[in-house]
């Protein structure tokens, strides 16, 4: 059982709404209704009547409202002794990220950050991941959010996940429709990678057509990945992206579809220095992203 199942609980049954509860917390509706049902098979019962119309709490989920509601004061009471033993009343986090994660996975850690630590000063750095690297090794950042694979480097990389990746067509493509499909099915087309030649992903992309016996005919690199996204939508060209690139919102917007290969896949990486050699503020951002940013 983890806190923020508990503050997710917590939010369901004050809204008496999945949607608004989801709003509320800046989450989307899936991840939300995973882990109230996590928490629901953990506990043994479920805590929500559901329908199509109505969502109200079961008998258990009553009983059980108290005593998570009593476990957050308690806790954000220990938290805030915590933040003035330790100095987190206090100080700079100075995180980075790239591409989607920026602007997707890193909100979503700084909504559930500040919660916990109200009074830290944050700088963000939105980047690519060469110049994270960077910035990382230089001592001007604490911590980032990277696609890997990545380029050598001697500070420390932690997975936090790995995601598809997924091929993005125009809706109007003949293959739009399909469930999957293999990247030789693309051999013809124009392709836009959010990448630039020599650096990691670009070299991931040509590595898996060449497994499937072609180089990729490339007019256009090193976009982000809104333009990308955009680009395609607008008939263009073709594009692969990790599947968080689905969540961006463009118009006119392109169609996301799996990739038939196993190792086409992109993991989130956690850049740092090693964890004794962080700040506070940094080692904080670093134990709350290896917990929450597998599931997000």
């Amino acid at each position: 059982m983890e806190l923020f199942q508990l503050r997710y609980f917590v939010a369901v049954a004050e809204h008496l709404s999945f949607t608004r509860a989801a709003k509320a917390l800046h989450l989307s509706q899936p991840p939300l209704s995973q882990q109230i049902k996590r928490l629901e098979d953990e506990l043994g019962g479920d805590l929500f009547q559901r329908s199509s119309r109505i969502c109200r709490l079961t008998d258990l989920g009553e009983a059980f409202l108290p005593r998570a509601r009593s476990i957050l004061l308690q806790t954000e009471d220990a938290a805030k002794e915590i933040r003035a033993r330790t100095g987190l009343e206090k100080g700079m986090l100075r995180v980075g990220a790239s591409g989607a994660l920026a602007y997707h996975l890193l909100p979503l850690l700084i909504v559930e950050y500040r919660a916990l630590y109200p009074n830290i000063d944050l700088h963000i750095v939105e980047h690519r991941t060469p110049h994270l690297l960077d910035s990382a090794e230089r001592h001007e950042i604490d911590i980032a959010l990277i696609r890997l694979p990545h380029d050598r480097t001697k500070l420390s990389i932690t997975v936090l996940r790995e995601e598809s990746l997924l091929a993005v067509l125009p809706k109007s493509h003949p293959l739009a429709g399909e469930t999957s499909v293999k990247l030789r099915q693309l051999r013809e087309e124009p392709f836009i990678l959010i990448s630039n030649r020599g650096e990691p992903f670009h070299n991931l992309v040509l590595q898996l057509c060449a497994r499937e016996a072609f180089l990729p005919n490339i007019i256009c690199s090193g976009t982000e990945y809104a333009t990308a996204c955009r680009l395609v939508g607008l008939g263009v060209g073709v594009s692969i992206l990790a599947e968080m690139g689905s969540k961006l919102h463009v118009e006119p917007s392109p169609t996301f579809i799996r990739i038939d290969d196993r190792d086409a896949i992109s993991p989130i990486g956690l850049l740092s220095r090693p964890f004794e050699e962080l700040s506070q503020p940094a080692k904080a951002f670093f134990t709350l992203a290896t917990t929450l940013g597998k599931i997000l």
